[in-house]
């Protein structure tokens, strides 16, 4: 695998986490504004918000282990 496929790769992963991220918050703001639900622990929108979490935590941990700094040469 040469130098430059590793770091397109890395990059395809690291958007794919911020999307994972962004998407969470979009899933979080969304329901919060079309159900006036912003509490995270209101046991009747618990669901959802395990989603958002899922996908949050799932987002920075990716964001935080592939998007450190890319070396271009």
């Amino acid at each position: 695998m040469t130098e430059e496929s590793k770091d397109s790769s890395r990059r395809i992963t690291t958007l794919f986490y911020l999307l994972v991220l962004a998407g969470g918050l979009t899933l979080y703001i969304a329901w919060g504004m079309l159900y006036n639900s912003w509490n995270i622990m209101d046991i009747d929108h618990i669901a959802i918000y395990s989603f958002f979490m899922v996908m949050v935590g799932t987002g920075l941990v990716g964001v935080y282990l592939y998007g450190g700094r890319l070396e271009i040469k």
